[in-house]
C-alpha cells in the first residue's frame, strides 16, 4: 500500500487557489507565452516584444494595448522573429488588442511554426480541436497540428497528440502510441502529461495494469497542482473497475465484453415503432473495457420519416423527436441530457445526442448510440445499446412490470423482489447506483422456473438505484429508491 503525501488541508489549498486565479490571467499565462515556454525554444525574444506582451499581461502600462499591438505586428513582419509571430496568432485567435480573426490566427501561427516556434502548432491545434474564433471544429486537422509540433521537440504538443491518441480524435484511438508520447511529455515534468500517464497505468491502457504506480504519477501530478489529478486520487477505484466483474461472471454472458461492430442490416424499419426495453453499456475509448451499465425504456411513435417519443437512461427520463433515415437509424433534434462524468471538476456533464446506428432484426434491436458532450466538446465514448420490443417472450431478456416488481418501493432497510422465471438456473442480484457502478450484490443460487419472492436487505446509500437480476438468459431490471441514510 502506498502512502500518499496529500492531505485534506493540501487539496483544500489547491482548490483554492485555483478558484482564485482571474480569468484574465489565465489566458495571460496560457495563451501569450510566459517564460517558462519561452526557454522551451531556441529564437531569441525581443525586447520590445516582450515589454508589449507585459503590457497586454497588464504588468506594465508604458503604452496602450492598441501600441503593444502594433509593436508585435511590426516586428512579426519583418519575418525573422517566430515567436512575435505566434504572439500575434493569439493576439487574433482570442481577440486582444484587434478584432478576432481566424484566418489571420492561422496564418500566423502557421508561419511561427515553419519559424521553428513548435509551440505555435499547440495554439494552431488549438482553434481547430475546439473550434475557435469562427472555425468550424476539426479534429483532423488539430491532430495534424499537435503531430507537427510534437516531432518538432514542443513538450506541449506531444502531450496534446498523446491526448488525440489516447481518446481517438482525429486518429486511430491507439493507447500504445499514446503512452509514448504522455512518457516523453511527462519527462519534462509535464503535469497533465504525468496525469494521463497515471491513468494508463491505473487502468492497464498501452501497459500492464499497475495501479500502484498509476496512483504515484497521480500523486505527482497532484502535487504539482492539476486538480483532475487531486479528484482522482480520491477515486476508489480504476474508471474500468466493472470490466472484470462483467468478463468474470458467466450469468452475464449476454453483455459483451467489447464493443461491437455495427452493421447496418434493417429488416423493417417499422419494428421503430413501439415500446422497448434493454440495456445501454459505456466503453472506454478503445472499446475493450466496460465502463458502466445502465437500463433502457425506449418508447417511439412515428410519423413518416419523424420519429418522436420518450428515452428513459437509467433514471433520466429524455423526450425525443428524430429523424428516420433510409436505413431505420435515428438523428436527433436537439435532444440533450446530464450524465455523470468522471473526468469534470463537478462530475457532471451535458451532451447531446447525435444519432444511433441500429441493425434491427425482428423483435430485437442491437446498435450504436452517439453522443456528443457540450461540457468536453468532444464525442462520448463507444456506447453499445440492445433493446427487445415489448411483445417478445420474456426469454427474450425484456425488463417489464409484468416480470419483474418489488415491494415496498420507495424502501427503508427491505424489500421483497418479485420475479419470474422461464427456465430452471443461477441466479445473482446486483444493485447499481444512478451512474451504472455496481454498490451491492448477492448470488441467489439456483432457482426452479416459475414465480419467486425474494427479500433482499442491501447496504446501499439512499436514492435512486437499479436493481439487476441476472438468471441464464434472462436479465431482469427495475429502478428502485431507497429511503433514509445508509445502513
Amino acid at each position: 500500500m502506498v502512502t500518499f503525501s496529500i492531505n485534506s488541508f493540501i487539496i483544500t489549498t489547491m482548490k483554492n487557489r485555483i478558484k482564485q486565479v482571474h480569468a484574465f490571467w489565465l489566458i495571460a499565462i496560457l495563451l501569450l507565452c510566459n517564460s517558462s515556454l519561452r526557454a522551451q525554444h531556441s529564437h531569441s525574444v525581443s525586447e520590445d516584444v516582450s515589454r508589449a506582451v507585459g503590457v497586454l499581461k497588464g504588468i506594465y502600462d508604458d503604452y496602450s494595448p492598441k501600441r503593444a499591438f502594433d509593436i508585435i505586428t511590426e516586428v512579426a513582419e519583418t519575418d525573422s522573429d517566430a515567436y512575435a509571430m505566434n504572439v500575434l496568432g493569439l493576439l487574433y485567435m482570442e481577440g486582444i488588442g484587434v478584432e478576432q480573426n481566424g484566418e489571420q490566427a492561422i496564418y500566423w501561427l502557421k508561419k511561427a511554426g515553419d519559424k521553428g516556434f513548435n509551440e505555435a502548432y499547440h495554439n494552431l491545434g488549438m482553434i481547430y480541436k475546439n473550434g475557435k474564433c469562427g472555425k468550424k471544429q476539426n479534429f483532423e486537422l488539430a491532430y495534424e497540428a499537435f503531430l507537427k509540433g510534437a516531432l518538432g521537440g514542443s513538450n506541449t504538443c506531444q502531450y496534446d497528440t498523446g491526448f488525440m491518441l489516447y481518446k481517438g480524435l482525429g486518429c486511430q484511438q491507439d493507447y500504445y502510441k499514446a503512452l509514448d508520447y504522455f512518457q516523453i511529455a511527462s519527462g519534462n515534468g509535464n503535469p497533465y502529461a504525468i496525469y494521463m500517464l497515471g491513468l494508463c497505468y491505473r487502468n492497464g491502457y498501452g501497459t500492464s495494469k499497475n495501479e500502484e504506480k498509476g496512483l504515484e504519477l497521480l500523486n505527482k501530478s497532484a502535487i504539482l497542482g492539476y486538480s483532475d489529478a487531486i479528484e482522482e486520487v480520491l477515486r476508489e477505484s480504476p474508471e474500468n473497475c466493472l470490466t472484470d466483474i462483467f468478463v468474470s461472471d458467466t450469468l452475464l454472458s449476454i453483455i459483451p465484453n467489447n464493443m461491437p461492430q455495427i452493421s447496418v442490416d434493417v429488416n423493417d424499419t417499422t419494428l421503430l415503432k413501439g415500446t422497448y426495453n434493454g440495456f445501454v453499456i459505456m466503453y472506454d475509448w478503445s472499446g475493450q473495457h466496460v465502463l458502466g451499465e445502465k437500463p433502457v425504456f425506449l418508447n417511439i411513435d412515428r410519423k413518416g420519416e419523424e420519429a418522436f417519443g420518450l428515452f428513459i437512461l437509467g433514471t433520466d427520463s429524455i423526450p425525443f423527436s428524430a429523424r428516420i433515415t433510409s436505413d431505420g437509424n435515428l438523428e436527433f433534434k436537439k435532444t440533450y441530457v446530464n450524465l455523470n462524468e468522471r473526468y469534470t471538476f463537478n462530475g457532471k456533464a451535458r451532451y447531446m445526442f447525435n444519432n444511433t446506428e441500429f441493425d434491427i432484426w425482428n423483435d430485437k434491436i442491437i446498435g450504436k448510440i452517439s453522443l456528443y458532450s457540450l461540457t468536453l466538446r468532444e464525442p462520448e465514448r463507444p456506447m453499445y445499446i440492445e433493446l427487445y420490443r415489448e411483445c417478445a417472450e420474456i426469454g427474450s431478456n425484456i425488463d417489464n412490470d409484468r416480470y419483474i416488481s418489488t415491494t415496498p418501493n420507495p424502501f427503508e432497510t427491505s424489500f421483497d423482489a418479485i420475479f419470474q422465471l422461464t427456465n430452471k438456473t443461477t441466479a445473482t442480484v446486483r444493485i447499481f447506483d444512478k451512474y451504472g457502478m455496481p454498490v451491492w450484490q448477492k448470488s441467489l443460487g439456483t432457482l426452479e422456473a416459475g414465480k419467486h419472492r425474494i427479500t433482499l436487505c442491501p447496504s446501499i446509500k439512499s436514492g435512486y438505484h437499479i436493481l439487476n437480476i441476472a438468471a441464464g438468459k434472462q436479465v431482469l431490471r427495475k429502478i428502485i429508491v431507497k429511503k433514509g441514510g445508509s445502513r
